[in-house]
């Protein structure tokens, strides 16, 4: 005579599995409406908001159990309808937590926002033109815009006095149009 004393019944089993992945599908259904709020709404930091991360460390606890689940329940040891549960399930915690690898590897910290600093005038910046935001270049030697010297005409620091601009400029044009 066999005892069933102490051994759990096969529906008692199957009842707390299924218990313990619906809590799972929930707190998923929670990230992702978190993760895709909608309606204008900002998605909360993956890397700040408390609750995000609470949310993200209980999944990332259970994609563990739920590969050892899955093996159990291949082997027999739940019903049927139980396994193709465990494996939808499992199928969905890969997929959120792709998805919120994706969301960490993608969110930028937005302390501070290029829009929110104001912008030069980008026409007259090129033109040179003068304004209270932009300098006139200091002109060259030949007044031409483009001849323009680094400090306004004095030499760059630790460069010797006697080597002129015109110096280098023949030795550059030099090794330039050598033939090869």
């Amino acid at each position: 005579m066999t005892s069933t004393i102490g051994t759990p019944s096969q529906d008692i089993v199957d009842n707390k599995i299924m218990s313990d992945l619906n809590t799972v599908c929930e707190k998923m259904d929670i990230i992702e409406g978190l993760l895709r709020p909608g309606g204008g709404n900002p998605v909360p930091s993956v890397r700040k908001d408390a609750t995000v991360m609470s949310l993200i460390g209980f999944l990332e606890a259970c994609a563990p159990r739920m590969v050892q689940l899955v093996e159990a329940a291949a082997q027999g040891f739940v019903s049927e309808p139980v396994l193709v549960k465990c494996l939808e399930v499992n199928d969905r915690l890969t997929k959120v937590m792709t998805d919120i690898d994706t969301v960490a590897l993608t969110e930028t910290p937005a302390t501070t926002t290029v829009a929110a600093a104001p912008q030069p005038d980008v026409a007259e910046d090129l033109l040179f033109a003068e304004s209270s935001t932009t300098c006139a270049p200091v002109a060259g030697k030949s007044g031409d815009l483009f001849d323009t010297e680094p400090l306004g005409g004095a030499p760059a620091p630790g460069v010797p006095a006697s080597m002129s601009d015109d110096a280098f400029d023949s030795f550059f044009n030099e090794r330039a149009n050598a033939p090869s």
